[in-house]
C-alpha cells in the first residue's frame, strides 16, 4: 500500500482518499507496445494497486527502438513478461501479472462475458483495431467499466474515452469566499458573534484578537440596520461598511481588523448555490435516478438535494481559515462551525437512508 511520505506531493493534489482509490484499483492493459507501456508507467509510478498486461508478441528488434521497457537481452522473449517485469521495478508497492495471448483473440474470447471485466477499475487498449475496440467497448459498457482506447503513429496520437458516466467530486474547490456564512449567519454563529457586540468595552488585548469573521458579521448587522436589511452594493455603501471597521480599530497594528478589511468583500455577496451545483441537484431530484443500480454519487446528490429543498442552503463545510484571534476565541468559533456542519451531515445521512430504503422496495 502507498505510504504517506512516498506520495506526499501527489496526495496534496488529489487527497488521501484519491490515493486510496488509486492504490486499490486493478487495471487491465491490452497490448505491450510503447504507447500502452508508457501509459502504464504513468500509473505505476503514482501507485496503482495492481495491473494485468495482455500481449502475445515476442520482443523484436523494432521494439528496442521505441519501447523503453524492452532491452537487447530480452530479444526473442515474451513482450508481456518483459515489460511487466521492468514496470514492476519502478514501484515495489504495485502488483502486476501478464497474460501471454494475442490481444485480438483475448477480446474475442471475453467480449461476450462482460462480467470478466467488472473486476477492473479501468481497461486500457492500445493499437487495437476498430472492430475489436467496438467489441471491447460493448463489453466494458455492460460491465460499467471505463475504457481508454489509445493509438499512436509517429508524432501523432489519439485517446478515446468511453464510459456511461463519469462523476467527479471536487474536494478542493477554487472558491475564495469559502463557506463562512457571513451574509446569512446561522443562529449559533450569530449568537457567538454577538458576544463581541460591545467592542468598546474590551481591553486592548481582547479587542485586537476578536476573529475577523465576527467583526464582519457585526459590521454587517450595523449596516443592515441602517439600510433596510440590504447588503452593501454600491461603491459608496461598501466604503461606508469599511469605515465602520476602520473607526472601531484602535491601532494600525490590530491585525484582526486588517484581516476584516481585507476580507470585507465576503460581506458584499449574498449566499448563492453555484449554478453548476444547482444543475446537478435538480437532476438528482429526479426520482427515476434512484434505481437499484444508481451510483453512490447520485444517491448522495439526491440526499443533498432534499436537504437544500428543506433548508435553502448546501450543508455547511465546517472549515475555518487561519486568523488572528485568541486561542479560546478561535477554538470556540471552530467548534461552532463544526457542530453545525456535523448537524448538516446527520441530516443528509437521514435523507440518504430514506432514499436507500425506498430504492430497495
Amino acid at each position: 500500500m502507498a505510504t504517506t511520505d512516498k506520495y506526499d506531493r501527489q496526495i496534496r493534489l488529489w487527497g488521501s482518499h484519491g490515493q486510496r482509490a488509486l492504490g486499490t484499483c486493478h487495471i487491465l492493459v491490452l497490448g505491450a507496445g510503447p504507447c500502452s507501456t508508457e501509459t502504464l508507467k504513468n500509473l505505476v509510478l503514482p501507485g496503482i494497486g495492481e495491473f494485468t498486461l495482455v500481449d502475445g508478441a515476442i520482443v523484436q528488434p523494432s521494439d528496442l527502438r521505441n519501447n523503453f521497457f524492452c532491452t537487447k537481452a530480452d530479444e526473442g522473449k515474451s513482450r508481456a513478461e518483459t515489460t511487466t517485469r521492468l514496470l514492476l521495478e519502478l514501484n515495489p508497492d504495485v502488483k502486476g501479472q501478464h497474460i501471454e495471448c494475442d490481444v485480438t483473440q483475448f477480446v474475442s474470447k471475453h467480449a461476450h462475458t462482460p462480467e470478466y471485466f467488472s473486476k477492473f477499475a479501468l481497461v486500457i487498449a492500445s493499437q487495437l483495431s476498430l472492430e475489436s475496440a467496438t467489441l471491447l467497448d460493448t463489453a466494458c459498457r455492460a460491465a460499467k467499466v471505463p475504457l481508454l482506447w489509445v493509438r499512436a503513429n509517429g508524432f501523432f496520437g489519439a485517446v478515446r474515452a468511453s464510459m456511461q458516466e463519469h462523476t467527479v467530486v471536487e474536494t478542493k474547490p477554487d472558491n475564495e469566499f469559502g463557506d463562512l456564512r457571513i451574509t446569512d449567519p446561522f443562529p449559533e454563529l450569530k449568537e457567538f458573534a454577538s458576544k463581541f457586540s460591545d467592542l468598546d468595552s474590551l481591553d486592548d488585548l481582547h479587542h485586537g484578537h476578536v476573529p475577523y469573521v465576527c467583526l464582519l458579521i457585526l459590521a454587517l448587522e450595523d449596516f443592515k440596520a441602517k439600510h433596510e436589511g440590504r447588503l452593501p452594493s454600491t461603491t459608496a455603501e461598501k466604503e461606508e461598511f469599511k469605515k465602520w471597521l476602520t473607526q472601531k480599530m484602535r491601532r494600525p497594528d490590530e491585525m484582526n481588523f486588517q484581516e476584516a478589511l481585507d476580507n470585507a468583500y465576503k460581506a458584499f455577496a449574498p449566499y448563492k448555490i453555484p449554478d453548476g451545483m444547482r444543475v446537478v441537484l435538480d437532476e438528482a431530484a429526479d426520482a427515476s435516478r434512484h434505481s437499484s443500480d444508481s451510483s453512490d454519487f447520485w444517491l448522495v446528490a439526491a440526499a443533498i438535494s432534499n436537504f437544500v429543498r428543506a433548508c435553502g442552503k448546501l450543508p455547511l463545510a465546517g472549515t475555518l481559515p487561519d486568523m488572528t484571534a485568541l486561542t479560546e476565541y478561535y477554538v470556540n468559533l471552530q467548534r461552532t462551525y463544526q457542530a453545525r456542519a456535523q448537524g448538516d451531515v446527520n441530516a443528509v445521512r437521514a435523507y440518504l437512508a430514506d432514499i436507500t430504503k425506498k430504492k430497495k422496495k
